[in-house]
């Protein structure tokens, strides 16, 4: 019989998005609603967005664009591109766990 010699955690992921759904209404009777997004790691670091009328984003465009943005994270070059595009995959991200909570 084989036994385990252990476990040993190669990388974890420890992200806290914080989404609010917010309406926004003006004196002459109008309103539009708007999905304000915080997504925090590790170590601090912040990412701030607001989606104008989220309910424009069909989903399967959403998760398109996310497909999009991880074919193209393969062949990033650069370690500021590569850290704008996982900001813009977790941008998206937040706006699909906004849909199912």
């Amino acid at each position: 019989m084989v036994k385990s010699l252990g476990e040993q955690i190669l990388e974890e992921v420890n992200l806290n998005f914080f989404i609010q759904s917010i309406e926004e209404k003006f004196d002459d009777g109008t309103s539009y609603y708007k999905l304000k997004i915080r997504i925090k790691d590790k170590n601090g670091k912040e990412i701030e967005h607001i989606f104008n009328s989220p309910g424009d984003y069909l989903t399967k465009d959403v998760l398109k664009n996310i497909w999009k943005l991880l074919e193209y994270y393969k062949f990033i070059q650069s370690a500021k591109l590569e850290e704008a595009v996982k900001e813009e995959v977790l941008i998206w991200i937040a706006l699909i766990i906004a849909r199912i909570v």
